[in-house]
């Protein structure tokens, strides 16, 4: 049986990756978007 102390610490370490995956897409969007401003002057 999985205690309380480690069903958090699993739910941080997703909840992480989450975030992180958020932060990579938001990231990537915005590259996008500045490279598609340069290139269509």
């Amino acid at each position: 049986m999985i205690r309380t102390n480690d069903k958090l610490k699993i739910y941080q370490k997703a909840s992480q990756q989450v975030v992180n995956l958020a932060f990579s897409l938001i990231i990537a969007a915005s590259l996008a978007i500045i490279l598609l401003a340069i290139l269509n002057r």
